[in-house]
């Protein structure tokens, strides 16, 4: 058995993308640093967020994965590490007939009257979801919205509706049918959509922030295990794929979620 230190980690932090990155950056800030460690399982810090600047070149970064600064605004904990520069794009809207070209299924370009008409049908059927989610029993998105939707007769407008409503399901990662009506953009909590597009692209920004701030990471570390002792006075044991062990008080799990539910970590007891 192969042990890093005799020492016990105060906190560790598996993977090292903008969550974990976040995580740490709140833990220097602490009056009282603890005794941190992130593991990360790749060969470089950011996650999903990754800026490609080989394909073409620097001067064209194309983001792989994540793209934008979600809900930019003073208080956004990225904004402290952002320069302004006046190639910053920010969206309002991520498409909009009037700047963007909407082709149907046959190759024709569908008209922005007809793409507005179809927004707008959407935003009633959103304002009826969040007017029956203030006082009335929980069901399902599709549920509220099935009656006016079936009566669409255009084909067009069904596609375009459609195409809509899958904004939302791709948001909330899950269909209509298994969305709770109730929860309907809790999440937001009415924060007005402002996203913000970067021209370094966010890989290479995440990728900066870690520069400035640097911080106790370790790459190329895939952990396979995490062990945690009935006694609770017992520290938390942490394996890696190279047999090397981690001993911590705490662990914080930032990995995706499609990783956890793949069960690449397995935790001992296993999770209820």
């Amino acid at each position: 058995m192969m042990s890093t230190s005799n020492s016990i980690y105060d906190i560790i932090i598996i993977g090292c993308g903008p969550a974990g990155i976040a995580a740490g950056l709140e833990l220097q800030n602490c009056s009282s640093i603890p005794k941190f460690l992130i593991l990360e399982a790749r060969d470089r810090v950011g996650g999903r967020a990754y800026t490609d600047t080989h394909t073409f070149n620097s001067s064209e970064p194309i983001d792989l994965g994540a793209r934008w600064i979600h809900h930019y605004r003073p208080e956004n904990p990225l904004a402290v590490h952002h320069t302004p520069s006046d190639k910053d794009q920010f969206l309002y809207h991520f498409f909009h007939g009037s700047n963007t070209g909407f082709y149907d299924i046959d190759g024709s370009l569908l008209s922005e009257t007809l793409l507005n008409e179809a927004e707008k049908f959407v935003d009633d059927l959103c304002e009826n979801m969040k007017e029956y989610s203030l006082d009335n029993e929980d069901i399902s998105m599709l549920d509220i919205i099935r009656d006016k939707y079936e009566k669409i007769q255009d084909e067009q407008m069904r596609r375009l509706v459609e195409m809509n409503l899958a904004y939302i399901e791709h948001y909330e990662a899950s269909n209509l049918d298994q969305l709770s009506v109730k929860s309907y953009l809790k999440s937001d909590d009415g924060i007005e959509t402002c996203d913000l597009t970067l021209p370094i692209g966010l890989g290479t920004f995440i990728q900066q922030i870690v520069e400035r701030n640097p911080l106790p990471i370790q790459l190329n570390t895939i952990v396979t295990n995490t062990d945690i002792p009935s006694d609770k006075n017992e520290p938390i044991r942490i394996t890696t794929k190279d047999n090397r062990h981690y001993l911590t008080k705490y662990v914080l799990i930032t990995i995706p979620l499609g990783c956890l539910k793949a069960s690449s970590i397995q935790f001992t007891p296993p999770p209820m």
